[in-house]
Formats: structure tokens, sequence, C-alpha cells
């Protein structure tokens, strides 16, 4: 090593030492604080080192409050960091409530201190995962009260952003016409269609959950389709699929619509995969740098969704009519499960490093086996040894990460599927906490 490159070492070292021996000021607290938060953003691929920078983030934001008590961005950065931790580091459905219900308390003190449209945002989007987890826990009675609070928030967002950007272009108008600065309106323009959009899908999404709740009664749902039509109607049909999708089911299921309409939704997946430039998977260059392949991939995953949630709908439509369905409607519904089987078999072809859709894939495959059909029947023993295969592969692919719901889930769900297969003994993949165990069996 040269002499110089040795005294420039130094120097640094010195530098960093003298800033560690520098009385820290509270804002230092607030910059450290944003960015602890931002290095957790960066590694949201890794659930659990995100996790850990989120964690400092969060004593930092306490230790400024703690001084600050009236600062609305740092209540704000600290709503939105907690809303990021169930987000961003698949935690267990136990835990995310915890920090959903904080974030929730969170934002309504900064909203107590400054009315903000990204703070009501925010709050519609904790709320809508909140609902969430009540939906999947069967509390559907919780979710429609969280699905209530999020739509709520999310028309005051709505308000308050009009309100804002007309302020925001009063005062841009009034700098470019002094002549003090040249204003990019194009750049402006840009970001608030794009915050219409979000605030539109945002209502979409909420709609559609609320459209699959049993306690969103009739007239709530038609009051729901008044809103939220005219709204669907200005954006591309894939951005309010969930929302498209929930209507027609709750429209299909009250014999109010022919299947037909539900179909014709389904449809818009393929037509858009067809619109995509094909994937060369003999080519491992070419498949693996293929600018499109995350779209590719997440279009069959929602077409996987979209088409085993139809089979089911189409049973249960039947099952309102007669104590069962016929044999032709069972064989139309193995076919359609097998669709969205091939759907997913591709996805993971085209990445196979998705654990998720692992999951999904093994979890199709125990969907299949339950349909009363002799084709189901005689593949049963196939279809579950496939399943348990898929939840190795998914483990395998989770196994670095062994503090995730997602590791947890494969775990729990691969000591099932050998139950069901009549392996004795379950030789589990991993030991996880009882309160992990219990928290995914809840959730099944």
């Amino acid at each position: 090593m040269s002499n110089s490159r040795r005294e420039i070492l130094r120097e640094v070292a010195k530098a960093k030492k003298a800033k560690q021996q520098k009385p820290q000021s509270i804002e230092d607290v607030f910059e450290e604080a944003i960015e602890q938060e931002e290095s957790g953003d960066r590694w949201r691929l890794d659930p659990e080192k995100c996790y850990r920078f989120y964690e400092k983030a969060s004593k930092a934001y306490d230790e400024y409050l703690s001084v600050k008590s009236n600062d609305f961005d740092a209540w704000f950065n600290k709503a939105r960091l907690y809303l990021n931790m169930v987000s961003n580091c698949d935690m267990l459905s136990s835990k995310s409530n915890q920090y959903l219900q904080s974030s929730i308390d969170l934002h309504k003190k900064a909203l107590s201190l400054e009315t903000n449209s990204e703070a009501y945002f925010n709050l519609a989007q904790t709320h809508k995962f909140l609902a969430e987890n009540c939906t999947e826990s069967g509390n559907e009675q919780l979710a429609v009260l969280h699905i209530q609070s999020a739509l709520d928030a999310c028309m005051k967002c709505s308000v308050l952003q009009q309100e804002e950007f007309s302020q925001k272009k009063l005062e841009l108008e009034q700098i470019s016409s002094s002549g003090t600065a040249n204003i990019d309106f194009e750049k402006f323009y840009a970001n608030v269609t794009q915050a219409d959009e979000d605030s539109a899908i945002q209502l979409g999404d909420l709609a559609a959950l609320a459209a699959s709740t049993t306690y969103f009664t009739d007239a709530d749902f038609e009051n729901l389709i008044q809103l939220v039509q005219p709204v669907s109607a200005k954006y591309d049909v894939l951005k309010f699929m969930d929302w498209h999708l929930a209507r027609e089911k709750r429209l299909v299921l009250s014999g109010q619509h022919p299947e037909q309409a539900w179909l014709d939704l389904l449809q818009v997946y393929d037509d858009r995969l067809s619109q995509l430039p094909e994937i060369n998977l003999q080519n491992p260059l070419q498949a693996s740098n293929a600018p499109t392949k995350p779209i590719h991939i997440q279009l069959l995953c929602d077409k996987a969704d979209a088409f085993a949630e139809y089979a089911e709908t189409l049973i249960q439509a039947h099952l309102q009519q007669s104590a069962s369905p016929s044999v032709e409607v069972l064989t139309r519904a193995w076919n359609i499960f097998g669709q969205a089987a091939k759907a997913l078999k591709l996805a993971s072809t085209y990445d196979a490093t998705r654990t998720r859709i692992w999951i999904s894939r093994a979890d199709l495959e125990i969907q299949r086996t339950n349909i009363p059909l002799a084709i189901a029947e005689n593949s049963r023993s196939l279809l579950l040894n496939n399943a348990k295969v898929m939840y190795e592969r998914a483990y395998k692919e989770i196994q670095t990460r062994k503090n995730t719901r997602t590791f947890y889930e494969a775990v729990v769900k691969h000591e099932l599927i050998q139950k069901k297969i009549g392996i004795h003994p379950v030789t589990p993949l991993a030991v996880i906490p009882d309160e992990a165990r219990e928290d995914i069996l809840e959730s099944l």
C-alpha cells in the first residue's frame, strides 16, 4: 500500500472518530431514523435484515419524539414505518396485527397535528391490511369495520388531494409568472395523475374486499358499484381486476349475472399474455434477461388465482341450486383448476426461486383432490405427492430466512401433507415456535 493511500485512509478514520465523539443533536437523531428506514427499504428482498433496520429506525424515531412531540413528520414517518414492516417483512399475522394497530394509532396522532392526504392514504392501506388479516382468520364482522374505516379514509384522501393539488398549482403559477424559477409543470401534472390513479386503485381494492364479505349488505354493495364503476372505467381493466372479479362473483352467486360475464373477465389474462413477447426458455440467457418476465409471472399468478376462484364459485353457485353439483359442473371445475395449475407451472418455469409460487402450486394440487370426481380420486395419490414435493421446494428456496411467515407456512403445510398422505412418523422440515404453528393453522 502506498504512503499516500495510507494517509488518505488515516484521515478518513480520524474524521469518522471525530464524528462519533461529537454530541449528537436531536436533528441528527431524526436523520438517523430516516437513514435506517431507507436502508430497510433497500433490503426488502431479505425480510429479516429489512426488519432489523426498521427496528433501529423505530427506536430513533421514539428518541426524537420524546423531545419533539408535536412534529407531524416524525409521527407520520413512524406510522409509515410500521405499515412497511408489515408489507415488507413477511411477519406472522398475530405480529402484523399489532404493528398495524400501532400504525393506525400513529397515523391518527399525525393527523391530529396536520391534515394530510398521504396520511389518510396510508391510514386506508393500514385498515385494509387489517381487514385482510381478519378475513383470513374468519373474523368477517371485524373485517367489515376495518373496510368501512378504510373507505372513509380513502374518500378523505381523495378530497384532500384535490385541495392540495389546486393550492400547489396556484403557488407554482405564481412562482412561474414572477420569473424567479422555471417550473416543470409536465412533471407536476404527471405526479397529480399518478396520485389520482393510486387513490382510485386503492378504492377498487377496498371495494373488492368489501364485496367478498357476507357481512357487507346488498344495499352497501349497490352503493359500492355506483361509487367504483365511474372510477374504474377510466383505467386499465387489470388495475381493477380484483374489483371486477369480486363484483361478478357476487352477482353470479345472486343469480343477477350469467357465468359468461366471469368468463369474459378471465379471457383478459390470456389476451394480455398474448400481447407480450414470448420468452425463449430454451435459451437461458434470453430467458433470464427478458425485460417483461416479471410482467409474465405476475399475470400468470393473477390468472391462476382468478381461475381457481372461478372454479370454486362455479361449484358454490350450483350447490345453491342442488344438494350436489352435476358431474358436468364438477368436470368443468376440474378443468378450470387444471388451467390454473398450468399457469402457475409456467410462472415457476420462468423463475424457480419464487417461494410463494411453489406454495401456491402445492395448495392448488390439494384443492383439486377435494373435487368429488372419479378422476380426482384416481389422481389423489399423485396430486398429494406433488404437493409434498412442492412444499419441500418452497422450503429449499426460503430456508435461509427462518423467521418469516412464508418459512413457517412451508414447514407447517409440509407436515400436514405428510399426515394426509399417511406418512408415519411425520418428519418436520424444521423446528418452529408454537406461536408460529398456531398462527399458520389459524389461517388455513
